[in-house]
This record gives structure tokens, sequence and C-alpha cells, in this order.
């Protein structure tokens, strides 16, 4: 099958698209400087000669807090691009895939939020993506995925992030008041390679099962490291940031579940692989 994957170089697209190659897939990489997505014109010409089977949309602008002060560029790139996709993939009569995020919803629940439950986002960058989720519905062969706090190999992340303080200082302060699932991209790569062959268009979740917060999942991690830099929980009001943060976005996994028929890793034990696999 021929492949198109956005966002190609990132952390996950980067996972994703290794995958797809070691499975004997064709893939069709774009990323920046050699493709630009905000050249709609020229990516649409792209895919039209290229005539991929399925594109993934991994692509994103996801500086969270910068999204509050360059709202333009963030549109461009997390929805007026995916409506470009959705555009293409509309003419090619091939499906979709576009990766989301736990930013769409408020984090005012008490329990999962579930596929079909209505965004309602706090942030700019909430708003652009829950566009982009918009933009992508405008075709008909669409599958929209969303994830959070999302870790793994080559990218920038909470878990490095946190290794990298605790190296330079004696005692790290950590949100607790922020409820989630963590997600080892390996194992959201692992499902999205099972949309290929799925006919079943919609909206779906995928994280590692259970929950915690930053505080507790930086606890397992540091923990199974062996770094014993010193932790103390804090509230999200001692760092305040330019873009608010959903308090609770753990996202309901029983579409997702039931249609492939999977177990889905609990979170202690993804991180658990990845620190044993870590390199660095």
């Amino acid at each position: 099958m021929k492949v198109a994957v956005t966002g190609a170089k990132g952390m996950l697209g980067r996972a994703l698209s290794a995958r797809l190659s070691a499975l004997g897939h064709q893939t069709l990489p774009l990323d920046l400087p050699e493709h630009d997505l905000l050249d709609f014109p020229a990516v649409q010409a792209y895919l039209q000669a290229a005539a991929p089977d399925f594109i993934y949309n991994c692509a994103a602008f996801t500086n969270v807090d910068l999204c509050e002060t360059e709202y333009a560029s963030a549109r461009a790139v997390n929805a007026l691009a995916v409506g470009n996709l959705a555009g293409s993939a509309r003419t090619l009569q091939i499906p979709l895939l576009q990766i989301s995020t736990d930013y769409v919803f408020s984090g005012m629940a008490d329990k999962p939020y579930l596929p079909e439950t209505p965004p309602a986002p706090l942030s700019a960058y909430g708003r652009t993506k829950a566009e982009g989720e918009l933009l992508a519905q405008t075709t008909d062969k669409y599958f929209i995925v969303r994830t959070a706090w999302l870790y793994g190999q080559h990218g920038k992340n909470f878990v490095e992030t946190i290794i990298k303080l605790a190296g330079t200082q004696p005692v790290l302060k950590v949100v607790n008041d922020q409820r989630g699932a963590p997600t080892l991209v390996d194992d959201l790569v692992a499902v999205l390679l099972l949309f290929l062959d799925c006919r079943e268009y919609g909206i779906y979740h995928f994280t590692n099962s259970g929950e915690t917060t930053w505080y507790g999942f930086a606890q397992e991690f540091l923990r199974l490291l062996h770094i014993e830099t010193k932790l103390e929980p804090c509230a999200t009001a001692e760092f305040p940031r330019p873009a608010r943060r959903p308090a609770y976005s753990v996202l309901d996994l029983t579409k997702t579940r039931s249609l492939f028929k999977i177990a889905v890793p609990d979170w202690r034990d993804a991180i658990a692989r990845y620190c044993q696999n870590r390199k660095g």
C-alpha cells in the first residue's frame, strides 16, 4: 500500500513511517523543508501525482502556549491544512486519518470523555484542533484519532524534559491536579496501523489505559530509572501559563477496543517498556 504521512519528521510521524516501511508499505513522507503543508496547491498537486492509498496527518502546531499569541499560524497548520488534505482525500477517494487531542475538551468532566462528546476547548490550541476535526469531516472517508500525553523516542516530551531537569536540580515541582493518561508513541502507532484496513469511519480515542497526574507519572518513570531527584506535588496555579490546560482529560477507549478487539496496555506497563529500551 502507498501511504502518505505528514509531519513525518516529528515524534509520531517518524515512528509511524518507520513501522509502515518495516511492514512493506511504500511511505510518502511530507514535512519541511521538502513539503510545506501551508502551500496548499503544491501539496494537492503532489498528492494527486503520487496517488497514495491512505493519508495520515501527524503534522500539528503543538506548542500550546505559543498558539495563544500565534493563533493565525496555529490555525493554518491545525485546521486549514487539514481541510486541504481532506480535499485531496476526497478527490482521490481515499481515507484520511487526522490525529487530534484531549485538548478539544474542557476538562470539567468527572468520567472519561466519549468520542461523541461535543468539544469545548479552553485554549487556542484546542480550538484550532477542534476546527481541524470539523474540516477532516468534509471528506466521507475520515478517521479522527484523539490521543493525549504523548511521549516516545526522537521528540520533545514530558518524560525527557523531566529527566533532563532532574540532572540539574535537586528538587522538582510537578503539577498534581491535572489528570490524564500518558501514551507511548509505539502503542499509538500499533493502533494507527489497524486503521489501514478499517472502513468504520468516524472518531476514535486511543491512549494507554488507566489514569494518573503529571506528578504521578513523573514519580513512576524516575523510580524506574533510579533517579533520586526529589519530587514535590504542586497546583497548576503555581505555574501560570498562557494557555489553560484541561484538569481532567481521560479519554474513553471502549469504541477503539471493541472495533479492533484489542487489550490496551496500562500506562505503567508502557512507561516501563520505554524506560527499559530508552537510549540516553
